[in-house]
């Protein structure tokens, strides 16, 4: 990162990341969240997102296609992560109860079939099936074990910013 303006000083690369993306967080919800405060004293360091094939209603345009994607972010502190995510949301219109070894919030109303939950290790959003199907293998899937899969994990040399595994 030396060749980006103000990074010359390695010694100062976290505080100059936790700048950018305060930054970032901040235009984003409208100064409403910062990357320092309000994610970072939480956050685990990784974000994963997976989607299997689409079905034969999204080949046909009748649904978006966002049925069996998951988003899952690591997560350090089980209460800091239910309590962020419990300052920005409308918790009048949202049910909290708990589901397996997870918090689990839904829409109330269900005009939405999006679902969070929280465990002490992860953060799952996406549809009420699959975030129920992610806490119910509590992250145990035969996904890493596919031959694919290791074959593409071997050539990982060092850290990456994104790394992505089609299959």
């Amino acid at each position: 990162l030396s060749n980006f303006p103000g990074f010359d000083d390695q010694s100062q690369i976290e505080t100059k990341l936790s700048e950018v993306l305060d930054r970032i967080v901040r235009l984003a919800t409208q100064d409403k969240q910062s990357w320092s405060s309000d994610i970072k004293p939480w956050f685990g360091g990784q974000i994963g997102v997976g989607m299997g094939l689409p079905d034969r209603r999204t080949l046909f345009g009748s649904t978006t296609g966002l049925e069996n994607a998951l988003l899952v972010v690591t997560i350090t502190d089980r209460s800091k992560t239910i309590a962020w995510l419990e300052s920005f949301a409308d918790m009048a219109s949202i049910n909290r109860t708990t589901y397996g070894n997870a918090d689990f919030f839904d829409n109330a109303d269900r005009q939405t079939d999006l679902a969070v939950a929280i465990t002490d290790k992860v953060l799952i959003v996406g549809v009420d099936a699959a975030v129920r199907a992610a806490v119910d293998s509590n992250g145990a899937s035969t996904f890493g074990q596919d031959e694919n899969v290791k074959a593409a994990l071997a050539t990982i040399d060092a850290d990456y910013v994104g790394f992505t595994v089609t299959r």
